[in-house]
């Protein structure tokens, strides 16, 4: 696979920060009155190890905002592949088209959520680990084989570790058994040759392992024959230390590693699912689960009406933004922003950042921001306003993107800010400038239609026994 800029940036990113942050913070805790006490000591040691390994959790998933490919550029490399996808709003992924009842709404209207509460609908309860993995649980396999995976709109691949693997990623992690399966069968698309074996590259490590299919089930649906790789080999720390076995990728098919069919398609094709759609709650309460839904959106998830956008680039989730504001100060306008869930914060350009804490005591560590806690009611609300849409103002307060890790260390103490620096100018005037990661979609019901070529945000509900109860 080839690595883009962006993937470049990112893995420099990723070597030494856990103890670079540790270390900055740590150092005068260990002083005064508080060393000669023994709980205090202990007390320390537990609320260090918590927030250093919240801060592990951040990086980790940071670093793998990925987007792996093959021969697919980032943005403007796809030739004739990009513009098949984008002959319309309504062309179909697959199967069929159930949001054809949302034929008078349009692709700028608010969402029915009535008429989507009839519709066929497949909830997957998501686990939070400190507001920077979103898991859920899938089988592969018959009878099947639990793995839990990070649902990730940033690219289209699935992947679970296999019995074969060797790395120490895979030892901590459930692997899959392809002998214990009786569904399970040699990847061997229509008969034509294809690929044996994958490497899937992430900012933070890669992947490498052999094509196999089998059924996947989540929840109620199933997707029989799912193309899938069994990892034989993963490298970097971040799968080691990760909450997850794998990855399930709900990227468009141009993204896919090996052009395999993503699980979303398969399941829109073989009507396991309404249609070609997922929706994301992710709530920060952790006594409260996030969840998934498959087919159509839950209407308890969503506190008010839905700001849709259209999907200019199906790849990746790609939208156009028409600006982003300091308060009411814009400093951006008309770019280019994936959504991306398996991304824990936002990347965002180094000048946007620096001026949002313009002033401020804060601290840059390889790209990412920490500042003083109390920050948080006095920073500016970041104004998000979505291209062509109506009431598309999307807002984030200090409160949203000042994430308390508890990081050990002397006053005032210090936050991590949600926006780290990543500057793409070497992909081009087309390329991203934003991901749109969890800090961001923390705050919004956020519903990836594929069908329709379109993202929908809707103020995110309270948590509830109806909605990640």
């Amino acid at each position: 696979p080839t690595s883009s800029a962006l993937e470049a940036s990112l893995a420099r990113r990723s070597g030494g920060m856990p103890r670079s942050v540790y270390g900055s913070f740590e150092k005068d805790s260990s002083e005064g009155t508080a060393a000669a006490d023994p709980s205090a000591q202990h007390l320390r040691r537990k609320w260090g190890q918590r927030s250093l390994l919240g801060c592990l959790a951040f990086v980790l998933m940071v670093v793998m905002v990925r987007l792996p490919k093959v021969s697919i550029g980032l943005i403007g490399e796809r030739g004739s592949v990009s513009s098949a996808y984008t002959a319309g709003p309504r062309v179909r992924l697959s199967g069929t088209n159930h949001s054809e009842i949302w034929a008078e709404i349009g692709v700028m209207g608010d969402a029915d959520f009535e008429s989507w509460a009839a519709l066929k609908r497949v909830r997957e309860r998501l686990k939070d680990f400190h507001d920077a993995q979103y898991f859920g649980e899938i089988e592969i396999g018959s009878p099947g084989q639990k793995f839990r995976v990070v649902f990730d709109t940033g690219s289209a691949n699935l992947w679970i570790p296999g019995s074969d693997c060797l790395s120490l990623a895979c030892a901590v992690h459930n692997t899959f058994d392809p002998a214990a399966s009786s569904t399970f069968r040699p990847y061997d698309p229509k008969g034509k040759k294809g690929p044996e074996t994958l490497e899937i590259k992430y900012g933070s490590g890669s992947i490498y392992g052999h094509v196999a299919k089998d059924s996947v089930t989540i929840g109620s649906a199933r997707a029989d024959g799912q193309p899938f790789t069994m990892a034989s080999s993963e490298q970097g720390g971040a799968f080691t230390v990760a909450r997850f076995d794998g990855i399930l990728g709900l990227g468009f098919p141009p993204i896919s590693v090996g052009k395999l069919p993503p699980v979303l398609e398969t399941m829109a094709k073989q009507d396991s699912i309404s249609s070609a759609l997922v929706a994301f709650y992710l709530p920060s309460d952790p006594s409260y689960y996030g969840e998934i839904a498959f087919g159509s959106p839950n209407p308890a998830c969503a506190a008010g009406p839905t700001a849709w956008t259209p999907v200019t680039d199906a790849g990746y989730w790609q939208i156009d933004m028409k600006s982003v504001s300091l308060g009411h100060t814009a400093l951006e306008t008309d770019f280019k922003a994936i959504v991306d869930t398996g991304t824990s914060l936002v990347a965002a350009p180094k000048a946007f950042v620096e001026e949002l804490l313009a002033g401020l005591d804060y601290r840059d560590i390889s790209g990412q921001y920490f500042a003083p806690c109390d920050a948080k009611h006095k920073l500016p609300e970041v104004v998000f306003r979505l291209n062509g849409t109506r009431g598309g103002a999307l807002k984030l307060t200090g409160k949203d993107y000042m994430l308390d890790l508890a990081l050990p260390g002397p006053p005032p103490r210090r936050c991590m800010v949600g926006f780290f620096a990543m500057d793409l100018e070497l992909e081009g005037k087309s390329s991203p400038r934003w991901i749109l990661g969890d800090v961001f979609l923390r705050k919004f019901y956020t519903i990836f239609d594929a069908d329709n070529r379109r993202v929908g945000f809707a103020p995110a509900a309270a948590p509830s026994d109806d909605c990640g109860g």
